[in-house]
C-alpha cells in the first residue's frame, strides 16, 4: 500500500490477471477492500474519509476494462495538478489508460509518462520533495518528465536514494547515501536517515513500506 502526500483524495484498486492478487494504487487515501466480487476486470476508485474516524466513506465501481490489465503503485506519483503514471514491466499502457479514465471520472487528471530504460518502477528514480521540487536521477531528469518542477539531481552512484519519502516537513532518505543527505540538507530540507539495506535486497525502497495518512 502506497499513499502519496498530495492534494488528491482518491483511492484506486486495480486487479491483475486472473489468479493474481489485486494491486492497490492510492493517492491521498487508503484502500482497504479488494475489487468488488473479485472481478479481475473491474477498476475501482472512490472517495475516502478520515482514516481515524471513517476509514472508508465510499468505494465505488466507476469503470470497467475489457481485459485484465496491470498497474503497480510503484509507478504512480501524485503531484500537484496530475497523477503521473509511469509505464514499466508491472504497469502496461492499457492499465495506465484505464486508471487515467477512472481518475477523470472523479475530477482528477492522470498523466502517462515513459521513464528512461533501466528503471524498475517510476518511483525508483524520483520522489516528490515538495509541491515544486522533485528528487531525480540524472537519466530521469534528462527524460524531460519533470520540466515544470525544480529538479534536484542525485550524485552519481547514489541513484537508489531517489526513492525518498516525505512525511509532513521531514524527508526520509536511505542512510547509505551520505552525499544525497548532504545535498538535501544544504537545500534546507529536514532529513531523517533510515537504514534501508534489507529492503534494498528485494529491490524495494522507502515508498514501498509507506502507509501515510493525508489530512486536509
Amino acid at each position: 500500500i502506497v499513499v502519496e502526500p498530495a492534494e488528491a483524495d482518491i483511492v484506486a484498486g486495480l486487479a491483475q490477471s486472473p489468479g493474481q492478487p489485486a494491486e492497490h494504487l492510492l493517492a491521498g487515501g487508503v484502500d482497504l477492500v479488494d475489487p468488488m466480487g473479485g472481478d479481475e476486470h473491474v477498476l475501482q476508485l472512490g472517495k475516502v474519509g478520515d482514516p481515524l474516524e471513517d476509514p472508508i466513506l465510499e468505494v465505488a465501481r466507476v469503470g470497467e476494462v475489457e481485459r485484465a490489465v496491470e498497474a503497480d503503485g510503484g509507478d504512480v506519483l501524485v503531484t500537484p495538478g496530475a497523477v503521473q503514471i509511469g509505464l514499466s514491466a508491472r504497469t502496461d499502457l492499457p492499465g495506465a489508460r484505464a486508471l487515467v479514465d477512472c481518475l477523470a471520472q472523479l475530477g482528477h487528471r492522470g498523466e502517462i509518462v515513459r521513464p528512461p530504460k533501466g528503471v524498475l518502477h517510476f518511483k525508483t528514480a524520483c520522489s516528490l520533495l515538495d509541491e515544486e521540487t522533485v528528487l531525480v536521477t540524472r537519466p530521469m531528469a534528462e527524460a524531460g518528465i519533470f520540466q515544470r518542477f525544480r529538479q534536484i539531481i542525485l550524485p552519481e552512484g547514489e541513484e537508489p536514494a531517489a526513492n525518498a519519502l516525505r512525511v509532513n516537513d521531514t524527508v526520509l532518505v536511505s542512510s547509505a547515501y551520505r552525499q544525497t543527505i548532504d545535498l538535501l540538507t544544504d537545500a534546507r530540507y529536514q532529513i531523517e536517515p533510515v537504514n534501508t539495506s534489507e529492503v534494498e535486497k528485494i529491490d524495494a525502497g522507502l515508498s514501498c513500506m509507506s502507509l501515510r495518512w493525508f489530512r486536509s
